[in-house]
């Protein structure tokens, strides 16, 4: 009647930020946008100097399901993560070790939901989802700490009848945030409360084992985060400064999608379209001119507002050509409109397209890809430091066996991405101010599963 899993990861990295983007003066940064090649070049080396960033990151996981009855069973989930994170700026002083600005953040989640089965023709389930997160820093400002909580009570009710599928969701929550900063040396302590609910309902309508249609409503909304509110200084690892605004409103959003699937022995498809509106939505646009610090010159980017449309295409696609033979396409096309100022809405994505041979012999597969990303063309003219990067190819090949060896499976895999070493920018990697995408990259992987015994 119970069933309980405990999950628990570590991760650490140390990252190196690219010096190149740290310039020391306004003329040099304006220089640096116009070069093709960075003008700080040098020898390859793996070791990691200043400027960088040391994350370590844990999450704990625990869940339990206790089954009440042969149709009713409640659920409980229970999770911690901690997130820290240094930061190193370039030193003047060698011997000073110590991180410019050490960030902590720590966050708690609980959910706990009752699922009720084939009552009438219905499943239900209803829950409660709480979080606490606090977020404390020592060094230069950057995100000041804050206390951000919130609960949600929800209930879920599905329906089929026939060949149609119904789904229909309802959310109320509730947020706070608290925040602690100085300014000109007076502690200030500002406070924001949101309430607000949320929908959708959805219909899946199967004329067959081959066809389905779905149609998806909702309404939801997002409370601005704190680092959208009050971000105030460099953020290291994207060499740029941002600037939050207090004032900002919480997003609401209208959202209609339909989507067609197609799945044959053969053939997978899948085709979506969308429309999203989006009152009050938030954004991290360029903000002029750059500006000079004690740490260098930097661009700067400030969160703004505006009514937005939001309207794309995903489509993918798999068709079997043999036993051993596979191709996959796929495309992601998105056009945003900022409503109020009525022209093109800044940092989005350009159009991407793929695709994939895949040849497989038993346990043997041979994956050759290909992607091709289109230079973002709705652009507003001199709405950024830099127009938006070429259009670029990608092509890489992914190969990977399974082997046995005294009753234990080992699973090899060996890639190349850029398999050409093609020099490119993607438009939403704001290094792209300063030097080229990574180069040809090899990966090897082995996985050796631990207490598993083949036959």
């Amino acid at each position: 009647r119970i069933s309980t899993e405990a999950f628990y990861s570590h991760f650490e990295t140390r990252i190196g930020i690219f010096t190149g983007s740290h310039i020391g003066n306004l003329t040099d940064l304006q220089a640096a946008f116009k070069r093709d090649t960075p003008y700080l070049v040098r020898g390859f080396s793996y070791t990691i100097n200043n400027p960088q960033q040391h994350v370590i990151h844990d999450l704990f996981k625990y869940k339990s399901t206790i089954r009440l009855s042969a149709n009713n069973s409640i659920t409980g989930i229970y999770a911690f993560q901690k997130n820290h994170r240094e930061e190193y700026d370039i030193k003047r002083n060698p011997n000073n070790k110590a991180p410019d600005f050490n960030y902590i953040i720590t966050t708690q989640t609980l959910d706990v939901y009752l699922s009720h089965r084939k009552i009438h023709g219905w499943n239900h389930t209803v829950g409660l989802s709480g979080i606490f997160q606090r977020n404390s820093y020592e060094g230069r400002f950057f995100i000041p700490g804050f206390y951000n909580q919130g609960v949600g009570a929800y209930g879920i009710s599905k329906y089929s009848i026939h060949k149609i599928d119904f789904e229909a969701g309802i959310r109320f929550d509730m947020k706070s945030l608290e925040a602690f900063y100085n300014k000109y040396n007076v502690l200030l302590n500002p406070k924001y409360l949101y309430a607000r609910p949320s929908a959708t309902v959805s219909a899946t309508y199967k004329p067959s084992t081959m066809f389905s249609h779905v149609l998806i409503l909702s309404h939801t909304w997002r409370a601005p985060s704190a680092n959208e509110l009050y971000s105030d200084g460099l953020h290291l690892s994207v060499a740029a400064l941002e600037r939050g605004d207090s004032s900002l409103k919480p997003e609401t959003s209208e959202h209609i999608s339909y989507t067609f699937k197609v799945n044959t022995k053969r053939l997978y498809l899948e085709a979506e379209v969308y429309s999203k509106y989006i009152l009050n939505f938030i954004n991290l646009v360029p903000s002029f001119p750059a500006q000079l610090t004690v740490r260098g010159a930097f661009p700067v980017f400030k969160y703004t507002q505006t009514d937005a449309l939001l309207k794309g295409i995903n489509v993918s696609a798999k068709y079997q050509v043999t036993k051993k033979l596979a191709g996959q396409l796929n495309a992601n096309m998105l056009w945003g409109t900022d409503l109020i100022n009525r022209n093109y809405l800044s940092q989005m994505p350009s159009a991407r397209f793929g695709g994939k041979a895949i040849y497989s012999v038993k346990k043997l597969f041979v994956n050759f890809n290909a992607a091709y990303t289109l230079r973002q063309y709705r652009y507003n003219l001199n709405s950024d430091y830099v127009d938006p990067p070429k259009s670029y190819a990608l092509f890489g090949i992914d190969i990977g066996n399974t082997f046995t060896i005294k009753h234990h499976s080992i699973k090899i895999n060996a890639s190349v991405t850029n398999i050409f070493n093609a020099s490119y920018r993607d438009y939403l990697n704001r290094f792209r101010y300063f030097t080229d995408e990574q180069g040809r990259n090899f990966t090897v992987r082995i996985t050796i599963p631990v207490g598993e015994k083949i036959n």
